[in-house]
């Protein structure tokens, strides 16, 4: 169930301390799991093995795509044109309601809204919601890894970031990937989709 609060600063307030506790709570919780998940999978000489960071990566992509919005990174506002006209209001008034406004539904909108570029008379500017999803990514990262976000519509590269590499091409070899889909199907029974992925890497410092 979505937070309905009556006024806005107290609303973005309590929105950041729930999502604090929250983002601290997933932490401890991968923490507690990954220690007890490190004591199995630890060789002789203390090294940690491929499935040990397999799992830091597909966890950390996890505990990011929770995070949701809160006054630092407030809901993106969309302005949609045609012809004739121009509105611009914020994204949760665009596309369909979701019960956390998180880094997962910003980038399940931003496809929502591409694909209505192509399927209507109109054209929603999707500019504001990426800068907010590679800023989140940013701020978060694992203690003792470097990580880098990629995220592909229809082939295409809508957004690259890292905190070490300028581009695809400089991610470092040894690396470990983790990825969620976010295809948009539009009429499964005629098979018509829109492919949407995100990858997510981290290697050690």
């Amino acid at each position: 169930m979505r937070r309905y609060i009556a006024f806005g600063n107290t609303r973005w307030g309590l929105v950041a301390i729930y999502d604090g506790l929250r983002f601290r709570m997933v932490v401890i919780l991968i923490s507690v799991g990954v220690f007890l998940y490190t004591a199995t999978i630890t060789g002789r000489n203390g090294e940690f093995s491929d499935d040990h960071y397999q799992h830091l990566a597909d966890t950390g992509c996890i505990m990011v795509e929770a995070l949701s919005l809160n006054e630092s990174y407030p809901m993106p506002m969309i302005e949609w044109s045609n012809s004739t006209d121009n509105e611009t209001r914020p994204l949760d008034k665009w596309v369909a309601p979701s019960e956390a406004d998180t880094v997962r539904w910003l980038l399940e909108s931003f496809v929502e809204l591409t694909w209505k570029n192509e399927a209507e008379n109109g054209t929603y500017d999707t500019g504001t919601i990426m800068p907010i999803v590679n800023a989140i990514f940013a701020e978060n990262r694992l203690d003792g890894t470097d990580h880098a976000w990629l995220f592909l519509y229809l082939g295409e590269v809508e957004l690259f970031g890292s905190n070490a590499v300028g581009s695809v091409e400089d991610l470092p070899e040894d690396r470990w990937a983790s990825s969620s889909d976010f295809t948009l199907v539009v009429d499964a029974a005629k098979g018509i989709s829109y492919e949407a992925e995100l990858r997510y890497f981290i290697w050690l410092q």
